[in-house]
């Protein structure tokens, strides 16, 4: 799926554009009113794949939101005397920490919004005019909507699989570099008078920053000065060439800021648990024992023009040309730059400089951001165009049946099923005492309360039309889960995803479409409407994602092989403008 604003791609588990921030679909699926609190679980997947996982996370570190959709399996613990709301909300993670405030969207993700830059991060005022504005929240956001390659080549593919993964390349870069020496800083005069030596990197991975010392030791090093000492010299200072393309440090201005920010919308307030304080230097800031975040987020973007750069240039040898909707949005993102930049007291050129630079301009802007579109376009159109058999993904699942199993998705599971549910939850008395949590204490007539609402609302479906239709309707009008705005429906639920009442329910043995029941679980009572089994389970479902990828991955990487780069970070600047 595809985020209707920016059309950035969107995973299933995603419940808002990581680029955007927009609603995943925010006209069929209007927000619940109100937020949830999230349910106890078991355990917490990894983030999602659109930014990298620290090398060494701290200890209070939390694990990211669990897979949202679905209630947590259940333990051998007692139910807890209040429920915790929905039980297809994900759980926080065990942290010291809170976990950011979360509300349900239809498919029972957390809607966690992109956040817009935080106040340090954004440049000064400029102090000619008191009407200028600082024009950062409207460029982000325009720069989100046309990043979509990072999320269809860097983050859904992890960039190079020489490399290692999207989580792991600095972890592969660093383990091939033990005997890399004489590694010089940018300009550094001691070690290089000429100030031009290109630093070094391994061979595997031909855009990795690294500044060793002999032992292999960090050297501490930074690219950004103050941007009113940054000459036009240097913005035209060519960084790489990539075929007939090359990326000037006024153009990687543009591709390291969308990288930081990327990273920003995609985990909000966790950023800080991987280690990244958007009120300091990144260059004062360690991602990995060589690395600094400064670095990281060069790497990646001149990872990520490396991408632009080698599938536009097979673009351009298969004649692919941008289509209309995405040229016109091209025309109304120039228009609406211009008009922001009026408003705010800026010529246009001055309001992109603001944000990402001196000497940059309108154009440049617009060139990085076509670049993106249209190289997003042709690999989204490469990518559609693969076939493959359900042999092949058979085969693909014999193969590495062992590795699914050690997921808890054996090859024999039950398939998956959908099911849809209204949720009635016990409501506490208003004297209601509190537990050590702070929770309201529920009493047994709180219980038997939600029992006879619950079985009122069933009855009114039983004596209507008994559809699923009629029962997704009631399931909008009352259910208290987050499921609510889909009508009840959760999809694609595994063998022990559920608390167990739920899980077991899902999953009798004679459970058959138009099935339907109550069930009492830790939360409430849920009205059952058994939908669909489908005809794969789990393990079959992961090994077409895993094997389709792996041929993404496959052609892309053969894109890069065709069309290799060449860095020289020794004469990178970063102007000092949004950090």
């Amino acid at each position: 799926m595809t985020c209707k604003l920016c059309g950035a791609h969107l995973e299933d588990d995603m419940a808002v554009c990581p680029l955007c921030g927009a609603p995943r679909d925010p006209d069929e699926h209007p927000q619940p009113a109100a937020p949830a609190a999230p349910s106890p679980a078991d355990a917490a997947p990894e983030p999602p794949s659109a930014a990298p996982e620290p090398e060494a996370p701290a200890p209070d570190s939390p694990a990211p939101a669990a897979d949202a959709s679905e209630p947590a399996p259940s333990t051998d613990e007692p139910a807890p005397e209040a429920p915790a709301s929905d039980p297809d909300e994900p759980a926080p993670a065990e942290a010291e920490a809170p976990a950011p405030e979360a509300s349900d969207t239809p498919d029972g993700s957390p809607d966690t919004p992109a956040p817009p830059p935080p106040e340090a991060a954004a440049p000064a005022e400029a102090p000619r005019e008191k009407r200028r504005t600082r024009p950062v929240v409207f460029l982000v956001a325009a720069l989100a909507a046309v990043a979509v390659l990072v999320l269809a080549c860097v983050a859904l593919l992890g960039g190079r699989s020489d490399a290692g993964d999207g989580a792991d390349t600095a972890d592969t870069a660093l383990s091939s570099t033990d005997d890399e020496t004489d590694v010089q800083e940018p300009g550094d005069t001691a070690s290089d008078p000429a100030g031009d030596s290109e630093t070094e990197a391994p061979e595997d991975d031909p855009v990795a920053v690294l500044h060793v010392d002999e032992s292999g030791a960090f050297v501490a090093h930074a690219y950004a000065k103050p941007a009113e000492e940054v000459t036009a010299e240097e913005v035209a200072a060519v960084v790489a060439t990539c075929g007939d393309q090359e990326l000037t440090n006024g153009q990687l201005s543009f591709y390291f800021w969308q990288q930081y920010f990327s990273f920003l919308n995609t985990y909000g307030s966790y950023a800080a648990f991987f280690g990244l304080d958007s009120s300091q230097p990144l260059s004062e800031q360690m991602y990995s024992e060589t690395q600094t975040w400064e670095d990281f987020f060069l790497q990646e973007a001149v990872r990520t023009f490396w991408q632009v750069a080698a599938v536009g240039r097979d673009a351009d040898e298969a004649g692919y040309q941008l289509d209309e909707a995405t040229t016109a949005y091209l025309e109304t993102l120039r228009s609406g730059m211009e008009q922001e930049a009026e408003a705010n007291g800026y010529t246009v050129d001055e309001y992109v400089q603001t944000v990402y630079g001196p000497h940059v301009t309108l154009e440049d802007y617009m060139a990085f951001g076509e670049g993106l579109m249209r190289a997003s376009g042709y690999l989204s159109q490469l990518f559609g165009s693969i076939e493959y058999t359900d042999e092949d993904v058979e085969s693909y699942l014999a193969d590495h049946a062992g590795d699914y199993a050690a997921q808890g998705a054996a090859v024999d599971d039950p398939n998956l099923v959908d099911v849809r549910h209204i949720l009635i939850m016990p409501q506490a008395d208003e004297d209601a005492e509190l537990d050590e949590n702070g929770n309201p204490v529920l009493t047994e007539q709180n219980w038997t309360d939600a029992r006879v609402k619950a079985e009122e609302i069933y009855d009114i479906w039983q004596s209507g039309e008994a559809t699923e239709e009629s029962f997704a309707e009631l399931a909008r009008e009352y259910s208290e889960d987050g499921s609510a705005s889909n009508g009840g429906l959760i999809e694609e639920i595994r063998p022990g995803q559920m608390v167990e009442t739920f899980n077991d329910w899902c999953f009798d043995e004679s459970r058959q479409p138009g099935d339907h029941g109550i069930v009492e679980s830790p939360y409430g009572y849920h009205i059952m409407y058994f939908s669909a089994t489908r005809d794969y389970n789990y393990a079959r479902s992961l090994a077409e994602q895993d094997y389709v990828s792996a041929r993404q991955e496959a052609l892309l990487n053969g894109i890069l092989d065709g069309t290799p780069i060449t860095v020289d970070y020794s004469v990178v600047v970063l102007p000092e403008t949004v950090q």
